[in-house]
């Protein structure tokens, strides 16, 4: 009889992200984040880590397609805001950041 093994839940595979992220082993860190994601695809930590992390590598797009994200699932968030303008800034596109910094200031 062969027996499976549960998978992990989504907090111990956050939790696990926490633990990799406090090792600086952060490429893994985000194979967990995308883990998190795909079962739970409106992780406000895994989001915002992906975002973090693109935009450190200097993949804005991807830090623009996470922090949108983000911003649908937890809008109240204002910080968020600024990082999504933040982002699309830096990308040159200045016209769509001032119009989502106005929309966080509404």
């Amino acid at each position: 009889m062969t027996m499976t093994l549960d998978p992990k839940t989504i907090d111990e595979l956050l939790g696990d992200a926490a633990a990799l992220q406090m090792a600086a082993r952060f490429v893994e860190a985000e194979e967990v984040h995308r883990a998190v994601l795909a079962r739970a695809p409106t992780s406000l930590e895994s989001l915002q880590f992906l975002a973090a992390r693109c935009f450190e590598r200097g993949d804005l797009t991807g830090a623009v397609a996470y922090m949108q994200r983000y911003i649908a699932v937890n809008p109240a968030d204002l910080e968020a805001y600024r990082g999504l303008g933040v982002a699309l800034e830096a990308s040159g596109r200045l016209d769509e950041a001032v119009t989502v910094l106005r929309q966080a200031y509404l």
